[in-house]
Formats: structure tokens, C-alpha cells, sequence
């Protein structure tokens, strides 16, 4: 008898995690519904685990001491709630919860779990409306694949790639195409339309965000990466639920010609590169940036931000991306109120903090800002720069502390001038007085500095 006709054989399944390489991922629920949806009667197992990527030493983080932690180590959770669920999905929500209250005691675990699953519900979510199905046609945290696959010179998935890439054929969401087509009918729409997939990531995102916004002060290095990482995935998630807007309501404004759709274009088009910005501040202050893969190519979020402004001008928009806030929690040190050359202050761009923002005379001269700061103790600190820029472009400046150079800081894109945007460094400052000083080109519009204990 083949072996093709035997009807003892069973499936090993292949689970492939090709999305999650930069960021912790935790979603038990998610994994328990899966799990419980396997035909059991015709499996054998399953193995886990994504193709070409080397799971050794992690080698993406910034700031961390050698030797470096595995990267299964990093993805810890990840990897015990496909592990143990696999085994018995019936385990609870409290025993997760549990297993975080043991790993970080400083913190209130059901606010973590429920914050964490949330915001690890936007890669699903994300890549079940906008679906590839191989690893090559699209990785969410980039928001790009193969050029080809993405019809753009870049592999980065512009808004018309979101009109055109279909859902998971698996689910009942319904495609740009056909809500379109049915809506400006007057047809019944059977199934989840993409406003409502957009607004399902959004209000995950929020519970995440609005957790990560209340959790401020000292804490170790990896508790305070998988918040980062928690608020880095939620604002991804408000990047494409915007993005998804956009594309839907510009289909509707290409079959109808109604202005009223046109008009929302730009503005969920702005909303959604101002998240990516957000996004990209968090994630290039902890990792490393860009980072070739063997199956999209080079991931650049800084060039990504570049295509997702140019996604507004090409549909007819202006650039207005919103500011972002300063983190609270921290000291504000207001930059008119450094010791500084070169610079004058001014207050014609809105949106700055304090009285001003220091402009140097010549916009190609560097100018020199020193702030002195007392910190109550000794420690790791963020410095936290918000600035806008005169031109878009990528401006690095030393950084340097008590006298001694300790990192660089990369000024760049901030999609327009008056969009203010911060950028961030984990340092070392001693107990009592601290000196902190940067020396940026010009066209570097320097609002304060934010120094956080973290």
C-alpha cells in the first residue's frame, strides 16, 4: 500500500512565528483559542519556531551587558504560552498571571497580563485583515515585504497595497473591495467590515497604552523593555488601524468621487504616520535599526516613515503629523534655559513646552547646549530630547555626559516642522550634579530635555 493511501498517518503541524523578531509577544488567549482549533484526530504535534532566523544570542538591544541573553530567553513568555498551552490549553488566565507576579513583584501582574495580551492581539488582528501568506509577502513589524509582492520600488506596503491585499480567506472579514462596493450599493454587508476591524485594533491598543502611560519610576532592565516593547506593539497597532481607515476611505472616495471621503484621507493618512513616529521613537532608542532579513530585505523604520509621509503628499494631503508629549514622570529641563552658544530663542513654531525653544542664527552651524542636572541618586536614566526639524533629514549629535562622550543621538524625520518628536539614550548618572550635553546642527529646532529614572 503507498503511504499516500494509508489513513493512519498524521499531520505535524509547522507553527512559524516569521512576525515576532524585534519585540516580546504574549498572547495566551489567542494561543489557547488556536490550540483548542487544531484537528486533534488528525495530529501528530507540532513544532515551533520561524525559518532563517537565528535563535542564538539576541543581538538586537541596545544597552545591554555581554554576553547577551539567548533570544529564547527574551521571548520567554512568548514561548511558554505555546509551550505549555500546547500541551493543555485549559490552563487558566491565572496561572499566567501568576508566573508574571513571580517574575516582576514590583508590578500589579493582572494590569501587565491583560495590557500585554492586548496589545500582542494587534499582530493577528493586523495580518488577518492585511494577509500574507508567506513569510516573504509581509512581516508586521516592518509593515513591508518583497517588492514585488508589495507593487511599491521598496517592499514598504503603501495605502493602496491596503485597498488591494485581501483578508485571511478563513475569516469573515470583509475586503476593502467588496465594502466598498456593497456600501455605495446600499447592499447588506455580511461580515466584519474594515472600520470595524480598525476600531478593534484601536480599543486593544488603547487598554495597552493607557496601562503603559501609568507605569512610571525605577525598575529593572528587562521589566522596563517589556513595557517598551507592550507600548511599542500598541502604538504599531494605531499606525495600521489608521492606516486601514485611510485605505478604505480613500477606495470610497476613488468609487464615488464624494469629497467628504477625500477630506478623511489626509487625516487618518497624518494620524497614522504620527503613530508610526511615536512607534519608531520607542523602538530605535532600545534596538538596533535597520537590520537585514533574509526574506523582506533591510528594515529601516526611519526610511518607512519617510514612505509613510510621502503616502500623504501622493494622495494629495499635507503633512501635519501630531506631536508627541513628553513621557511623564521625568524632570523637564527647559533647552532656553541650558547654557548655550550659537542658539537664539524663539517661539514662532507652536507646540513647544517652557517660554521657547532654542534656534541657532545659522542653520548649518552646530550649536552647543549643555544642561546641568542633580540627580537624587545613582542609576540608568533616559534622556529623553524633543525637538522639531527645519529639514527632513537624518542630523546625529554626540552625546555627552559629565565630560565624556556616552552615546550619539540621531536626529531625524519628523514629518514637518511643528510636529514635535522626541528622541531617547539610557545613561549612567552618579548621585548630585550631572552634566549632559549635545551639540546638534542647526536646522535641529531643540525644545527640552526629559530626564526619566528608569
Amino acid at each position: 500500500v503507498n503511504d499516500i493511501e494509508r489513513e493512519d498517518l498524521k499531520t505535524l503541524w509547522t507553527l512559524r512565528n516569521d512576525d515576532v523578531f524585534y519585540f516580546r509577544w504574549g498572547a495566551p488567549g489567542f494561543v489557547r483559542e488556536f490550540m483548542r482549533n487544531i484537528p486533534y484526530d488528525v495530529s501528530a504535534g507540532y513544532y515551533y519556531g520561524s525559518d532563517h532566523y537565528v535563535w542564538g544570542r539576541e543581538f538586537l538591544t541596545k544597552n545591554t551587558d555581554a554576553p547577551r541573553e539567548l533570544d529564547i530567553g527574551k521571548h520567554w513568555y512568548q514561548w511558554m504560552c505555546w509551550g505549555r498551552l500546547g500541551y493543555n490549553p485549559d490552563i487558566p488566565d491565572e496561572r499566567f498571571v501568576d508566573i508574571l507576579q513571580d517574575r516582576f513583584p514590583e508590578i500589579d501582574a493582572r494590569g501587565m497580563f491583560t495590557a500585554w495580551q492586548s496589545a500582542s492581539m494587534v499582530y493577528p488582528l493586523v495580518t488577518g485583515f492585511h494577509w500574507g501568506a508567506l513569510d516573504f509577502q509581509w512581516y508586521i513589524e516592518s509593515g513591508q515585504s518583497t517588492p514585488w509582492t508589495a507593487d511599491t520600488p521598496s517592499g514598504y506596503h503603501d495605502v493602496n497595497r491596503f485597498i488591494t491585499l485581501t483578508p485571511h480567506p478563513a475569516t469573515d472579514t470583509v475586503s476593502i473591495h467588496d465594502y466598498t462596493r456593497a456600501f455605495l450599493s446600499g447592499a447588506q454587508i455580511d461580515g466584519t467590515t474594515p472600520l470595524q476591524v480598525a476600531d478593534d485594533i484601536l480599543e486593544h491598543a488603547e487598554v495597552a497604552l493607557s496601562w503603559t502611560a501609568g507605569i512610571v519610576g525605577d525598575m529593572g532592565h528587562e521589566l522596563r523593555m517589556t513595557i517598551d516593547d507592550i507600548q511599542s506593539i500598541a502604538l504599531m497597532g494605531t499606525y495600521y488601524a489608521h492606516k486601514v481607515r485611510a485605505a478604505t476611505f480613500l477606495s470610497l472616495f476613488r468609487n464615488s468621487m464624494d469629497p467628504k471621503w477625500y477630506e478623511k484621507v489626509s487625516e487618518e493618512l497624518n494620524a497614522s504616520a504620527g503613530c508610526f513616529r511615536h512607534f519608531a521613537a520607542i523602538a530605535t532608542a532600545n534596538y538596533h535599526n535597520p537590520l537585514w532579513t533574509n526574506r523582506v530585505g533591510h528594515v529601516d523604520w526611519r526610511k518607512n516613515l519617510a514612505w509613510a509621509v510621502y503616502d500623504i503628499t501622493a494622495n494629495g494631503g499635507t503633512v501635519r503629523l501630531p506631536s508627541l508629549e513628553p513621557t511623564a514622570g521625568g524632570s523637564i529641563l527647559e533647552a532656553e534655559d541650558a547654557d548655550f552658544e550659537v542658539s537664539t530663542v524663539k517661539s514662532h513654531v507652536e507646540g513647544f513646552t517652557g517660554t521657547g525653544y532654542l534656534q541657532p542664527r545659522d542653520p548649518n552651524a552646530h550649536h552647543r547646549v549643555k544642561w546641568t542636572f542633580n540627580a537624587r541618586e545613582a542609576g540608568s536614566y533616559t534622556l529623553e530630547f524633543r525637538y522639531t526639524l527645519q529639514q527632513q533629514a537624518i542630523y546625529p549629535s554626540p552625546l555627552v555626559v559629565n565630560g565624556n562622550e556616552v552615546a550619539r543621538i540621531t536626529f531625524w524625520h519628523t514629518g514637518n516642522t511643528g510636529a514635535w518628536v522626541w528622541e531617547r539614550a539610557a545613561v549612567y548618572l552618579h548621585e548630585g550634579e550631572n552634566t549632559i550635553e549635545i551639540s546638534p546642527i542647526g536646522k535641529v529646532l531643540l525644545d527640552h530635555l526629559n530626564v526619566l529614572k528608569r
